[in-house]
């Protein structure tokens, strides 16, 4: 099944409360946005290590995020 926030087959979770209260809302008005049918990997989207990913006026489809997602999103860190 590919569902997600538009159905709620995922929810967010409680926000530790070491995360900005800034970051917070972004995140809320994100998920409220795909709730009523908007689309987060639209337009320019970087990767991780600076490669663009998806050019401005454009959206990544949903097979490539399904099986070629292999990639973090500009702004994700690692910590090992």
């Amino acid at each position: 099944y590919w569902l997600g926030l538009l159905y709620n087959s995922v929810q967010l979770y409680r926000f530790s409360p070491e995360i900005p209260d800034d970051v917070v809302k972004l995140v809320e008005e994100r998920a409220n946005s795909i709730k009523a049918g908007g689309d987060v990997f639209m337009d320019e989207v970087y990767s991780s290590d600076g490669r663009l990913m998806c050019k401005k006026g454009e959206r990544i489809g949903d097979n490539a995020l399904m099986h070629k997602m292999n990639w973090f999103v500009e702004g994700v860190e690692i910590y090992e």
